[in-house]
């Protein structure tokens, strides 16, 4: 099933890589400027296919931790810094749904030695489930830190958890609606790859939920 999902995911990202190409080629007004009115659809045919191809990124991750296949590659990152670039995305997603995106970051520089990309991919699958799941309010990313550990915390003011589907959330491919008339979109996928990415950094995830009040994701990581 593993090798099944990461053919066919590397078989789809494949063609979007080039619609992607060339709706940046004709927003940049290549071969030549156009209107304004069709420049929208062309951005809007762009947003879709990033959306599409980051449901597919979730699969081949998916299907690169079922085969155990991951790699750590740790850095020593400023963590303050890398939020805010990794977060800009977020922010202005949030801005369209009408609500506050809330990023609290410490003045002071925190250091620690992690694999960026799996780090940021934990973080943004976190965000992207609470921005899903909000339609008022906000959603607020938020980090501690102490000698051995660097704290995050996900919080957003959501639609929360049904108490019985709290057992569920980190199986794959579970969503709680019914796939064929669920509102929320996404592969069922966000929750599970990032606990087991979290795992793999020596860390754990911890889910808080309260039905129709929000939730709250809190991730411990190792400094080192």
């Amino acid at each position: 099933k593993s090798n099944f999902l990461a053919i066919v995911s590397h078989e789809l990202r494949s063609p979007l890589t080039t619609v992607i190409g060339y709706a940046d080629l004709l927003m940049k007004g290549i071969p030549e400027a156009l209107p304004e009115s069709v420049s929208r659809y062309i951005h809007r045919i762009r947003t879709s296919a990033w959306h599409q191809a980051s449901l597919i990124e979730q699969v081949l991750s998916f299907s690169r931790l079922e085969g155990e296949r991951a790699e750590i590659n740790p850095e020593r990152i400023e963590v303050g810094r890398f939020i805010r670039e990794r977060t800009t995305l977020i922010a202005a997603r949030a801005r369209e749904k009408g609500f506050a995106f809330d990023l609290r970051v410490p003045d002071a520089p925190v250091w620690m030695k992690t694999d960026p990309s799996k780090l940021s991919q934990i973080l943004l699958n976190l965000l992207s489930n609470a921005l899903k799941f909000t339609e008022a309010g906000s959603v607020r990313l938020t980090f501690e830190h102490n000698p051995e550990r660097v704290i995050f915390r996900v919080e957003d003011t959501g639609s929360g958890i049904s108490p019985e589907h709290m057992d569920h959330i980190f199986e794959p491919f579970w969503q709680a609606e019914d796939p064929t008339t669920r509102s929320a979109g996404g592969t069922g996928l966000g929750l599970v790859i990032a606990q087991r990415l979290t795992r793999l950094l020596g860390g754990t995830l911890e889910i808080h939920s309260e039905l129709g009040k929000g939730t709250t994701a809190t991730v411990r990581l190792p400094v080192r």
